[in-house]
């Protein structure tokens, strides 16, 4: 589940001109139920009840969730402290508030940003509004909310998986090792309910990815992905994995059975005769690759790595389209065609 936290002033707050706020209120009213209606997880620095070193968990919180909501009403030294951390650590899906009616100004730094407005003394009015901003802001492809990153184009957001506490990428690495597919299964399932759910599942489908469980690599993705529709990482890896577990599958029960049941085979289309729900494994592999190819925030390796992907899934479609053949002769006049094509001109564009 997609993870949230909102940094905010709690309890009844005044303003410079004395004008109250009930943060508390707005969260329950406005905020909480927003976040609920996109089924999102997750809260504020003031749920957090466990024991332990609190700065410890809010770097954390702020640095591993999937959106962040940011109420800068008024002047508030730790919500001001909060959203700097989350400014220098994530490149985008952070959304600022601000109750219209209070007149603390915005500080300089900040001015330019862009606020979703309210009214803090009916919450509820702008629950609905507050949905879609959210909803709008996890589709798009943004680059960027933080100035930090806008300011300095070369930088970098910390690694994903290093929002897994080290107790968990242990554990994903002993699974790893001793190659249990089962126990890789099962943590895949255990982390969709943690706060690093994100991250602990890219570690999860790594491992199984490289231990070649590719249905269950394709799970953790497909979860992972669900965050981000456009997420790089996640796309090349199911592009790869759907065009693999075509190739493991449904392709060789296909041989089989046209070997047998080929009376024409120069007019057979075999791509044709393929079950629609096999065939989606090649379309889902290339939407994947579309998803990158038109990601603005892919970089060169990723594109690279996306026309390869592009070009074997060519060479999938255009074996698939003549290896069944006998005598030779056929099936070296059938290989000569289209699809040859469009393959070399895929490997040659990566």
């Amino acid at each position: 589940m997609p993870h949230a936290f909102v940094i905010r002033p709690f309890g009844i707050k005044k303003d410079r001109e004395g004008n109250e706020v009930n943060f508390d209120r707005v969260y329950e009213k406005m905020i909480r139920p927003a976040l609920e209606e996109v089924q999102f997880s997750g809260g504020s620095m003031g749920e957090i009840k466990v024991a332990g070193n609190i700065r410890e968990d809010m770097f954390r919180l702020i640095f591993s969730a999937d959106l962040v909501i940011c109420d800068l009403s008024i002047h508030n030294a730790n919500v001001f402290y909060e959203l700097g951390i989350r400014h220098a650590l994530r490149r985008n899906r952070t959304i600022l508030l601000r109750d219209e009616s209070l007149s603390d100004e915005i500080p300089f730094d900040l001015q330019t940003d862009r606020y979703f407005t309210y009214n803090a003394q009916k919450p509820g009015n702008f629950k609905e509004k507050l949905t879609e901003i959210i909803q709008a802001t996890l589709k798009s492809d943004r680059q960027w909310d933080s100035p930090v990153f806008a300011a300095l184009a070369g930088l970098q957001e910390p690694a994903l998986e290093s929002q897994a506490p080290a107790e968990f990428r242990n554990e994903v690495e002993r699974a790893q090792a001793a190659r249990l597919k089962g126990w890789l299964r099962l943590l895949s399932e255990e982390v969709r309910m943690r706060e690093f759910s994100w991250a602990g599942l890219r570690l999860v489908a790594k491992a199984q990815f490289h231990l070649k469980d590719f249905k269950g690599s394709r799970k953790s993705w497909e979860e992972v992905r669900k965050y981000y529709p456009a997420d790089i990482e996640s796309n090349l890896h199911l592009a790869s994995i759907y065009e693999r577990l075509f190739r493991r599958g449904p392709r060789k029960a296909l041989f089989k059975l046209t070997r047998k049941a080929a009376k024409a085979p120069e007019a057979m289309d075999i791509p044709e005769m393929i079950r629609p729900e096999d065939r989606g494994l090649f379309e889902l592999s290339n939407q994947a690759i579309e998803n990158v190819l038109r990601n603005p925030m892919a970089t060169i390796q990723e594109l690279t790595e996306a026309l390869t992907l592009k070009g074997r899934n060519y060479k999938t479609r255009w074996r698939l389209e003549f290896e069944h053949l006998d005598p030779l002769e056929v099936r070296r006049r059938k290989a000569a065609n289209r699809s040859l094509k469009e393959t070399y001109e895929a490997y040659r564009d990566a």
